[in-house]
């Protein structure tokens, strides 16, 4: 039997998986589950590059719309300001069917490492 194997892909090396908790902003997809574990992944798709930093399981979701995220939040999860992150989750989400801009609901995953 295989095994499937859950990842979370990650595009850029943010100072948050230095932690040993840390939290990423999702999609709303059923992918994601509280208590399944990830392979933390950091990619670079043009260059087809993909390493595997470690495993983390998923110890709480919450659904945030994005104008109800702070700037201290997204600082440590994103590394950017809020007006940087908006633009980024326009650009990664705005062809999805349920995109309404800042008021899209979206997932906060609470992830921690395991050891």
């Amino acid at each position: 039997m295989i095994m499937k194997i859950n990842k979370i892909n990650f595009s850029h090396d943010y100072s948050k998986l230095k932690n040993d908790s840390f939290t990423t902003v999702r999609w709303t997809d059923k992918y994601y589950r509280v208590g399944r574990i990830y392979d933390i992944v950091l990619t670079n798709l043009g260059l087809g590059y993909e390493q595997t930093l470690f495993q983390a399981k998923c110890v709480k979701i919450e659904l945030r719309r994005i104008n109800q995220l702070n700037e201290d939040f997204v600082r440590s999860d994103a590394d950017c300001s809020l007006d940087e992150f908006i633009r980024m989750m326009k650009g990664w989400y705005k062809n999805k069917p349920d995109w309404k801009d800042i008021n899209s609901e979206m997932q906060v995953l609470y992830l921690e490492k395991i050891r």
